[in-house]
């Protein structure tokens, strides 16, 4: 197949890649398959529809990235990123597409995937977990690793995961978007699996905001136990909910330390404004 003429794909395009180990063509979409890790589960219909019409007066305008793969008996691109503009094109009936073909294993497959989701159109918390969860089982990445790759700070990435704890009620409603992720983080506070679910049917049925749903956490969701076990979890849960990292409480109701963790610099900077009440991007607008 020849590589495609860089002029059709806009000025300049073939300058801003490598020379080697990377090659631009027109494929059939046929011959595209899409990618074994792709995050993304559901996609905005309407947005998916505009594209679909822009494509159809104006053609693809950025080539998607495929690596090329074979098992013996064929040849076939597998997609690492612009699954967006795969599914429009073919609901544009088009019959090829531009390609970027490079060599890509199969962690950065699925970084490349995850962090062009989340920089084009964000990805639903659920379908982020578990592809953070993938990178984790699958690839042997620590969340500091998987932080770094995308964007975000560990303790985000730590919260994130925490979403795959919750009931498969709970997490299917996360992913149908009828409730946030503020509602999934007040049921995470809730150790008990009965009361979760009777707090998120509350959720569900009476509409409560999620300041409404921390309360009814913390007046009716904390596990049979120890008193004082019982007000420390909680607490370290509000803690960890508002400051976005670990938090632990030592010692009796009279006495004690708080313990805050933090994983870099900048975490700690974060940590300082918001303990004194501080604008948080400060930092960055300066």
């Amino acid at each position: 197949m020849r590589p495609r003429h860089s002029g059709a794909l806009g000025r300049g395009l073939e300058a801003l890649l490598p020379k080697r180990g990377v090659r631009l063509v027109e494929a059939k979409l046929s011959s595209i398959r899409p990618g074994r890790h792709q995050p993304r589960v559901e996609m905005n219909a309407a947005r998916l529809d505009e594209l679909t019409d822009s494509i159809r007066r104006h053609g693809v305008l950025q080539p998607l990235v495929v690596t090329e793969e074979s098992d013996g008996t064929g040849t076939w691109y597998e997609l690492v990123a612009g699954e967006r503009r795969w599914r429009a094109a073919k609901a544009a009936a088009l019959d090829t597409v531009p390609v970027i073909v490079k060599t890509v294993d199969e962690v950065s497959r699925l970084q490349i995937g995850l962090v062009e989701n989340l920089q084009r159109e964000d990805l639903g918390a659920t379908e982020r977990a578990n592809a953070y969860s993938v990178l984790v089982r699958e690839f042997g990445m620590t969340q500091e690793e998987i932080a770094r790759a995308v964007g975000k700070s560990r303790p985000s990435v730590a919260n994130t995961l925490r979403l795959l704890e919750l009931p498969g009620e709970a997490r299917e409603a996360l992913q149908q978007q009828r409730i946030s992720e503020g509602h999934a983080r007040a049921l995470l506070s809730v150790r008990n699996p009965e009361r979760q679910i009777e707090l998120l049917r509350a959720i569900l049925e009476d509409g409560l905001t999620v300041r409404e749903a921390e309360l009814a956490a913390r007046a009716s969701g904390a596990p049979i136990g120890d008193e004082s076990n019982v007000d420390r979890t909680d607490l370290e849960g509000r803690l960890r909910s508002k400051l976005g990292t670990k938090v632990q409480l030592m010692g009796s109701r009279g006495s004690g330390r708080m313990v805050i963790h933090y994983y870099s610099r900048e975490e700690l900077e974060t940590l300082v404004d918001v303990l004194l009440g501080e604008e948080v991007v400060s930092r960055e607008t300066t």
